[in-house]
């Protein structure tokens, strides 16, 4: 369906290739402008689609864009001027306007929040194919030029628009109301059967309602955990909490096993390690308090931040097909990780004591006359100065 709606809305540009304004009497302004009106239409549309959708749901009104737009597609058959050009532009951007956000609100109905995301990467990866085939078909659809004494982008825009129309006719049939609703006239039996309707449901609903404990305590430890930094004035003491929080977690998780575990037990520890104290506001500070000068704290900034994405790559390929379900060589991964965070917060604030102390001794055997020279007149910028005390 996304592939039909960017077959209609692109083919524009390939019907422009083949003397497209010079039939109409038109110039590059005009064609510009019609895109502007297409877009401004487009946007225009959204909500009202929108709550249409939400009237007459989305396996009603997503056929019926379809149909609505690719009628307008093909009716660019006869475009005769400026005037029908701008007019067809403008219905063809009311008519798709809204119809991404309601694709992706029907296919929320038949997956869980973690299971969206690669299901929609494959829904924009149909707007790449689109491109490619696009340009296939109208390859071949404009040398048709001259057939009947009709223009190559006449047959372009009847063609693709009746592809589109043929789709969504059956759309109309392919779509139900829901993963519960699929039994028709002419699809009696569904497509499910009653227990599979009943286990998806309650799945997709437990799934995001138990998600919800560790979301809320996420959120409760990470201000606990910043509000801690600041009344110890300690970022290792601070951040070290999540680590010795997580490791008796994940020995525990460790040590489950199918047989001898409830899922309720099973169910807590993974709400307690996925509600861990998340520190990264505190790190970021971290980072930026010891950096001090503006162009450092740019470079640590954007380090920091390379070395945050990096671990969540990492991190995304722990848990493999192969461990499942319990994932023994992914835990034995993270308590080995978590094990390493200990003593690197350790060496790390050993490190930053043994520094402050030599500085401080350093500036102590100054003369105040000393200090006062050596302020005045040194190059030393942000951590590089011998009185600044960095942060641990």
């Amino acid at each position: 369906m996304f592939f039909s709606l960017d077959l209609d809305r692109s083919n524009i540009s390939q019907a422009n290739t083949d003397n497209f304004l010079q039939d109409l009497g038109m110039n590059t302004d005009d064609f510009n402008l019609g895109n502007t009106l297409f877009r401004l239409c487009f946007l225009i549309a959204e909500l009202p689609s929108q709550l249409v959708s939400k009237k007459v749901g989305p396996d009603v009104w997503i056929p019926c864009q379809m149909v609505l737009w690719s009628i307008i597609s093909l009716s660019q058959y006869w475009l005769t001027g400026r005037g029908s050009f701008l007019a067809t532009r403008c219905l063809l951007g009311f008519a798709q306007g809204g119809f991404i956000p309601d694709v992706v609100l029907y296919l929320s109905y038949y997956y869980t929040t973690s299971e969206l995301p690669i299901r929609l990467a494959w829904f924009w990866v149909s707007n790449y194919v689109a491109s490619i085939v696009g340009a296939f078909l109208a390859t071949g659809l404009l040398r048709l030029r001259g057939v009947r004494g009709v223009a190559g982008w006449r047959y372009l825009f009847l063609i693709e628009g009746g592809l589109t129309l043929i789709v969504g006719l059956l759309s109309f049939l392919m779509m139900p109301p829901g993963p519960t609703q699929t039994k028709a006239w002419y699809r009696p039996n569904g497509w499910f059967t009653e227990r599979e309707e009943t286990i998806m449901v309650n799945s997709t609903t437990q799934t995001n309602l138990l998600s919800i404990p560790s979301t809320v305590l996420g959120g409760i430890t990470l201000l606990l955990a910043s509000y801690f930094s600041e009344i110890v004035n300690s970022r290792v003491a601070a951040t070290v909490i999540l680590q010795f929080w997580a490791l008796p977690l994940l020995v525990a998780l460790y040590t489950f096993n199918e047989q001898k575990t409830s899922n309720w037990a099973y169910y807590a520890v993974v709400t307690l390690i996925t509600g861990f104290p998340y520190v990264h506001p505190v790190q970021v500070a971290w980072a930026s308090t010891n950096s001090s000068s503006v162009q450092t704290r740019t470079i640590s900034a954007s380090i920091y931040n390379m070395f945050v994405q990096a671990g969540a790559m990492v991190g995304a390929n722990v848990y493999r097909d192969d461990d499942k379900p319990l994932y023994k060589r992914g835990n034995r991964a993270l308590i080995a990780i978590t094990v390493m965070n200990i003593f690197l917060y350790l060496f790390t604030f050993i490190f930053y004591r043994t520094i402050n102390r030599r500085r401080g001794e350093k500036w102590s055997r100054m003369t105040k006359e000393e200090q006062q020279v050596y302020l005045d007149t040194t190059t030393d910028q942000g951590n590089q100065r011998a009185n600044f005390i960095f942060a641990y």
